[in-house]
């Protein structure tokens, strides 16, 4: 009996067992929002926060806005 599959890509065995799992985001520790409140205060930019707490700026600017930290550009 043939198998007719739309993928156009052949599958093997192993990888049709697998799936692909979403990375889930880092939770913020106590500690990394304190220190992202303090850097802002000092005026730190955007990318210098987010070097220093080892972040994407996206999630930095995310974190800022949801604790109502206003952030240099």
């Amino acid at each position: 009996m043939v198998a007719f599959n739309r993928n156009p890509w052949p599958q093997s065995p192993e990888s049709a067992h697998r799936t692909m799992k979403t990375p889930k985001p880092k939770q913020w520790t106590d500690r990394e929002v304190q220190q992202l409140s303090k850097l802002a205060r000092t005026g730190a930019g955007v990318s210098k926060i987010a070097a220093e707490l080892g972040r994407h700026a996206g999630s930095v600017r995310r974190m800022a806005r949801t604790i109502g930290v206003l952030l240099k550009k």
